[in-house]
């Protein structure tokens, strides 16, 4: 008899600015957060009884090379299908920047 699955709990918590943080921030041109290029905030998606995503927060500047990682399950491609417009949050749609 299989396994049964437990459900994961993760969370993400913001980090102190490191050395990298400073070679783009004083880059020509640097990078501005104050206007992501992307921004997620508070995504989640259930799919019946089954939490998908849980309130999943990101931004992603211009010309920044952001990856997004995760164990198989972990809700990264029904996060990325939010985005996209593919799957809507059921409360929510994703906010995107103003073109410039």
């Amino acid at each position: 008899m299989a396994a049964a699955l437990q459900p994961l709990h993760a969370s993400l918590r913001p980090v102190a600015p490191n050395f990298e943080d400073l070679f783009l921030a004083r880059a020509p041109g640097g990078i501005r957060m104050s206007n992501p290029s992307i921004q997620a905030v508070q995504l989640s998606r259930r799919f019946g009884s089954f939490l998908a995503v849980d309130e999943v927060s990101f931004s992603v500047a211009r010309g920044e090379i952001f990856g997004y990682l995760g164990a198989n399950g972990a809700g990264k491609s029904t996060t990325i299908r939010m985005l996209c417009g593919c799957s809507f949050p059921p409360l929510a749609r994703p906010a995107w920047p103003a073109s410039t």
